[in-house]
């Protein structure tokens, strides 16, 4: 019987990419705020199921030489070229595996995070459940699981879409894209082009393993988080911190229940959320003292914020785009109480207009005098790849500006990379070009 999840991966390799709501430094925030004591990612076992090329995981294997990463795709093209790049980048930290989720043996129990971003919702239910029951047997005792899926409130409205582009497809001999050009011309209602535009804007690259998916089974919350719960999992919320509302005191009992309610609300379509083991350690009460131990930054949208709390933001501002330490900030606030400085940030990080990581992110403001890319990064540029920067954001050039990144060894000073922009690409404001990639942190600190 042919496989045509398997069949669609030896065809064709996913598109290279990372993915910010999985990343450790954001997820063990959330898990801490939740009551559980996770690893320090920057020296702990990382496993990524579904990891592709390996883009999600080489860029943290970069980050953190002190942890241990293992990735696992059933697409051995896929491993292939994940170990490749690894070997390249020397990033020996970084291992690979070609093996389906059901199939897999680790062998090495206890990992202190496990990734799963983009699989769930693309298998069959065996799978599912497999992939949830290997989570429960692989997670350390404090273990952590960022696992995502797609969510039926958002994806009713959009599934029939899929349909009749399918459709066309099969009579016009077309693909993805092209057929979805073709339904754009024939509808009419607003939410239907702009689910049309959103699926276009993915690409032709990433539709066939995501909306036009040989599986795409959406899910609620609450039925996902009983699928968890039977597998010996406890949901402990969303993967970046501020993205669950504060639940009404009536609602406690059925927090999940509750984020269905406003999923259909706001007709969202995916989650990411973190779960660990049901007999994990987790505390009874968290207090916001904890916040002093992380780092944080702005979120692009601020509400409108009392004096206090407008008074720190304006100091964590001028730091931007840096995540700056929230000890740091309290030097630099010295005349508001700590008690309420403390309250101040664990209000912003819980609502979402603070951005928290569990260490700083120290950037340039300027473009340093001598532009180094790492040896990961250069690949990146090299084989035009997404560079991925300090917050684990993906960023993909055009052709001449990748040029420009490839010769960015540490062999050219800014005034020779400028100079070469000039020649090459005139149309390039290259000062302002360069800061942008200062701020979004691709340069190694020398």
């Amino acid at each position: 019987m042919i496989d045509p999840v398997k069949e669609l991966y030896e065809a064709r390799v996913y598109p290279a990419m990372s993915h910010p709501s999985a990343d450790p430094a954001v997820n063990v925030v959330a898990a801490r705020l939740a009551g559980l004591e996770p690893a320090n990612p920057a020296n702990a076992r990382i496993l990524e199921i579904g990891c592709g090329t390996g883009h999600h995981l080489l860029p943290l294997a970069k980050r953190w030489p002190r942890s241990e990463f293992l990735g696992v795709d059933f697409s051995e093209k896929a491993i292939s070229l994940a170990c490749q790049r690894a070997e390249t980048a020397e990033l020996g930290n970084a291992r690979f595996y070609p093996a389906s989720i059901l199939g897999f043996e680790s062998g090495e129990p206890g990992f202190d995070f496990i990734i799963a971003h983009g699989v769930f919702s693309w298998v069959p239910d065996d799978v599912k459940i497999g992939l949830l029951r290997f989570l429960r047997g692989n997670l350390a005792p404090s273990g952590l699981a960022v696992v995502s899926f797609n969510v039926k409130a958002g994806w009713r409205e959009r599934q029939p879409l899929v349909v009749k582009a399918r459709a066309i497809m099969e009579v016009g001999g077309v693909d993805e894209v092209a057929a979805l050009e073709v339904l754009r011309t024939v509808v009419a209602e607003p939410t239907e082009l702009s689910i049309i535009d959103d699926m276009l804007e993915k690409g032709a690259s990433l539709l066939p393993f995501d909306d036009f998916a040989p599986v795409n089974d959406p899910w609620s919350l609450a039925d996902f988080v009983a699928l968890a719960e039977g597998a010996g999992l406890r949901w402990l919320g969303d993967s970046v911190p501020g993205q669950n509302p504060a639940f009404p005191a009536e609602m406690q009992g059925h927090p999940a229940e509750f984020c269905d309610a406003l999923d259909e609300q706001d007709g969202r379509r995916f989650h990411s959320v973190i779960l660990c083991r049901d007999d994990a350690p987790l505390a009874s009460q968290v207090p916001s003292i904890m916040v002093q131990e992380f780092a944080v930054g702005l979120a692009k949208e601020l509400p409108e914020l009392e004096e206090d709390a407008a008074a720190i933001t304006a100091v964590i501002g001028s730091r931007a785009p840096s995540a700056v330490s929230v000890l740091e900030l309290i030097e630099e606030v010295p005349t508001l109480e700590l008690r309420k400085f403390t309250r101040i940030i664990h209000e912003g990080i819980t609502r979402g207009w603070l951005i928290a990581r569990s260490e700083p992110v120290t950037l340039y403001e300027i473009s340093p005098q001598r532009p180094v890319l790492d040896s990961w990064r250069h690949l990146c540029a090299t084989e035009n790849l997404p560079l991925v920067d300090a917050f684990h954001r993906p960023c993909l050039f055009p052709e001449a500006q990748r040029k420009l990144l490839t010769l960015m060894d540490g062999s050219r000073d800014a005034q020779e990379l400028k100079a070469l922009a000039g020649l090459h690409y005139p149309q390039l404001d290259s000062e302002r070009w360069l800061a942008y990639l200062a701020g979004r942190g691709f340069f190694t600190r020398l």
